[in-house]
């Protein structure tokens, strides 16, 4: 028993004599730490950063385009414009050949292109992805959304593109283009959606809807297709942002829902079918929330809501700020044009909007539009209200432009259109559907000048 008293004994005073020389020798001393002592008594609360690795062997999922590349090639086609370009100065003809691209979206031979692809042409050649040629016809175009639609007479039925809904697309989606970049006929480039609902260019009054993607796009792309994965077109290729001429990066395509309403609507009406909510405004920005006095730096600003329309009969108002349409947040105006872009007069759209910072929900039924535009201007009509207080005569008046060299005509009566009296916005609809150009436009402003403007 003294054995084990003895053994105990001697264990606890060696671990004893372990720890004070453990303490001593190794234990850090405050007095050696560099600490810098702030001058109050708050203490930063410092968050150590924790790295942590995947050390997995396995590879990410490829991603794989063959399958979906196979299925749209062949419904996409390459299209030759001839021109004959008139020089003036050497009072000359000469001939041009654009090249472009198409989409087949019917098997009887209907596809659709980009309207300057075709613009002024004399001929189109229309060449099939298995090198079979047939001559194009102009069916039906609509300058302002860059959209023509085409009509050739195959032996068989064709393969065609199948429409996708261009709202689901998402930002950093996987797509493809299929066009004929530099004459390269069937080519297919991968990309993602960089942006939706972007305006290429802010400073030309036009509202652009455009799906921005990285996806290489060149001359020749125009009119091609943008498709998602499932192989369903979601836009129209139509432009790029260069400084070169070439592609440097970024592309944009004319989404497909707005697509397939033009279609339909010249197909089956012969013009566009607009509906409007019925109000004027702009989009919030952090430079106009303040001006505004308002907080919120998105959404749309109410500045008027014309009397008769679904906005004014829903009980909207000046100062009102539209959030959301059919579930769609809406961050700037080419959201909210976009979406109304694809609806017609009748159709019944819902919104969110803010008013007195509490958020309030209503059904607007559209109505029909009483604006064109024409010859890079928008005309509308007069309201009563403006026929009775500004304009006692006149029907149309300049309400917006394409250009700044216009923008003084601002708020100008229309008179008279190539020397033909004009009574209201069905007339220009009249000379739109019968492809008229502007040549002369007589225009009163609003001190009572007559002016004559030449195009």
């Amino acid at each position: 028993m003294k054995s084990i008293f003895k053994t105990f004994g001697v264990a606890l005073v060696s671990s004893g004599l372990s720890f004070l020389f453990f303490f001593y020798f190794f234990s850090p001393n405050p007095k050696d730490v560099n600490v810098i002592e702030p001058d109050n008594q708050l203490q930063p609360r410092i968050i150590p950063t924790t790295y942590t690795y995947n050390e997995s062997t396995m590879t990410a999922e490829p991603t794989d385009f063959v399958e979906v590349a196979d299925n749209v090639v062949n419904k996409v086609v390459h299209i030759k414009s001839n021109r004959t370009v008139n020089n003036t100065w050497y009072r000359r003809t000469s001939s041009a050949t654009v090249v472009g691209s198409g989409v087949i979206v019917s098997p009887d031979g209907y596809i659709i292109t980009n309207y300057h692809v075709i613009e002024d042409n004399n001929g189109l050649e229309v060449t099939l992805n298995d090198n079979r040629t047939f001559t194009g016809q102009v069916v039906k175009v609509d300058p302002d959304t860059d959209l023509a639609i085409l009509k050739i007479n195959p032996e068989k039925d064709l393969p065609y593109m199948v429409f996708g809904n261009s709202d689901n697309a998402q930002i950093g989606e996987w797509v493809l283009t299929v066009g004929n970049p530099l004459n390269l006929t069937s080519t297919v480039t991968a990309g993602i959606i960089s942006a939706k609902s972007r305006d290429s260019n802010l400073s030309d009054n036009k509202n652009e809807v455009f799906i921005q993607t990285d996806a290489a796009v060149n001359i020749g792309n125009s009119g091609g297709a943008l498709v998602n994965t499932s192989g369903e077109l979601i836009g129209i290729n139509t432009k790029i942002s260069t400084q070169t001429g070439g592609y440097v990066g970024y592309s944009f395509a004319i989404p497909s829902n707005i697509v397939r309403k033009v279609f339909e609507d010249l197909m089956e009406y012969g013009n566009i079918q607009k509906g409007i909510l019925g109000v004027t405004g702009n989009s919030l920005t952090g430079k106009s929330a303040q001006e505004l006095e308002v907080k919120d730096t998105e959404g749309f600003y109410i500045n008027e809501v014309f009397s008769g329309t679904g906005a004014d009969k829903a009980g909207l108002k000046p100062g009102d700020i539209i959030k959301t349409i059919d579930g769609h947040k809406i961050n700037k105006y080419a959201d909210l044009h976009g979406h109304l872009f694809s609806k017609r007069p009748g159709d019944e759209v819902k919104i969110s909007y803010k008013r007195n910072n509490q958020i309030r929900r209503v059904s607007i039924k559209l109505t029909r539009s009483v604006a064109e535009t024409f010859g890079g201007i928008e005309i509308r009509e007069i309201t009563p209200e403006q026929k009775n207080a500004k304009y006692p005569n006149g029907a149309l008046i300049i309400a917006n432009v394409s250009t700044s060299y216009l923008a003084k005509y601002l708020n100008y009566e229309i008179l008279e259109i190539n020397d033909n009296e004009v009574n209201g916005i069905e007339d220009i609809r009249t000379m739109k559907r019968n492809n008229v150009a502007i040549q002369t436009m007589k225009v009163l402003s609003p001190e009572g000048e007559q002016l004559t403007l030449i195009y």
